[in-house]
């Protein structure tokens, strides 16, 4: 039994969290979602679910993440299948992924962070905010103005003290911890709402600057808890000081190396070496490339062939090395033993699905990632699987590299 065409976004919204939050298997019916009582939702339906920048996430988008999401390769294949029959199916990034899980499964009311629900002020975020119109959206602003003015005043209140690590005890309530403060500091910096076009008179989004810094903060709570002070952990990250560093091979038989790098890495698109040498015969020692990952923002990132000349601070700064097989590709690494090397940094073998695989290559620590010789259309695929691996490398392992990357925030 399909849907009637009177189903709204938010009823698609609500049957498709229903299902998952009951775990009940949703199946692919072709131009549909077929649920496990046998009704169905058109794949291209848009739901009342809206990303932070105002796009629609269709019942199909929904029901491919969900149905794909324990398996970020599995979910990059279908989602090229499923874009080029239904135009409005977007992908979700792995961070955003994790909320809107979060909120299909129930353990969250709502989202805020990376979606909105349209029409649904409670689950609004600072994106989500700004398209709410009409007399009631402009009593509840001026009532949240209100809220928020008061709120400003009862803040001030000693603020002084509270920002510098002042007295135990503010106003008869607990000291605020780290995170409070942050919010606090973030808070003052915000433009005002107006009160009858609700919109904020700042065009900053202020939300990816809050979750960095209040991460920072638990991030030096942790170190405190461990090593007794904070001086020494604070002293460790600020000597990470330059972007992160992706090494790729030097061979010029390599699948991979910098002549042809960046065509890959931004474009999504597989250029042999010998070709992009002959478009561009300059011999480089490095070069950089901009990537926006996730909620981070934009991330500048320094490709080199060789790590001669490689300082300690160069090794804390990998991510990520590019490997195409041979050992003495990491004959001049400080780190001898390529466990070591590949738990230093995230490991990525490139090569052709033509070429066999060494047998030394089943023991190393990477993703393998093959590419076709002479067909292009799985490029785009496998570039994502590149970054997803480094962004989760750097998430998980080196924060403080990310950070110390991130030249706009999203």
């Amino acid at each position: 039994m399909a849907a009637t065409a009177a189903t709204t976004g938010a009823e698609a919204l609500a049957k498709l969290r229903a299902a998952v939050s009951a775990k009940e298997e949703l199946k692919d019916a072709g131009a549909d979602v077929e649920f496990a009582d046998g009704s169905k939702l058109p794949k291209d339906m848009e739901t009342a679910l809206r990303t932070s920048d105002g796009k629609p996430l269709s019942v199909g988008t929904i029901a491919l993440y969900v149905m794909h999401s324990s398996n970020r390769t599995v979910y990059h294949k279908e989602h090229a299948k499923e874009k080029q029959r239904f135009p409005n199916i977007i992908s979700i990034q792995f961070i955003a992924g994790r909320e809107l899980l979060s909120y299909l499964q129930g353990t969250t009311k709502s989202v805020s962070k990376h979606f909105y629900i349209e029409g649904d002020s409670s689950g609004k975020g600072a994106a989500g905010a700004a398209t709410a119109t009409g007399a009631g959206a402009d009593d509840a602003n001026q009532q949240q103005t209100r809220s928020q003015q008061q709120a400003g005043g009862r803040g001030q209140q000693g603020s002084s003290q509270a920002d510098e690590g002042g007295a135990g005890v503010e106003g008869g309530r607990p000291k605020q911890t780290p995170e409070d403060l942050l919010l606090r500091k973030i808070q003052r910096r915000e433009g005002v709402r107006r009160d009858r076009i609700n919109v904020l008179m700042s065009s900053h989004n202020f939300a990816a600057d809050v979750m960095r810094l209040v991460g920072e903060a638990q991030r030096a709570k942790s170190s405190h808890n461990m090593n007794g002070s904070s001086g020494p952990a604070e002293k460790k990250r600020r000597l990470i000081i330059g972007c992160p560093i992706i090494v790729v091979p030097a061979a010029p038989t390599a699948p991979i190396n910098l002549y042809n790098v960046r065509d890959f890495l931004l474009e999504g698109k597989f250029v042999h070496a010998a070709e992009a040498k002959r478009r561009d015969p300059t011999r480089k020692s490095e070069i950089y490339l901009e990537k926006k990952l996730g909620e981070h923002g934009f991330v500048r990132f320094k490709i080199v062939d060789s790590v001669k000349r490689f300082q300690d601070q160069h090794w804390k700064r990998l991510a990520a090395v590019i490997t195409f097989g041979p050992t003495w590709q990491f004959k001049d690494w400080k780190l001898k033993d390529t466990a070591q090397i590949f738990d230093a940094c995230r490991g990525i073998h490139i090569y052709f699905d033509d070429k066999k695989l060494e047998p030394h290559i089943s023991d190393w620590n990477v993703v393998k990632i093959p590419l076709k010789k002479e067909s292009r259309h799985q490029d785009s695929l496998q570039q994502h699987r590149v970054w997803d691996e480094v962004e989760h490398f750097l998430v998980h392992r080196k924060p403080d590299l990310l950070a110390s990357g991130i030249i706009k925030i999203a």
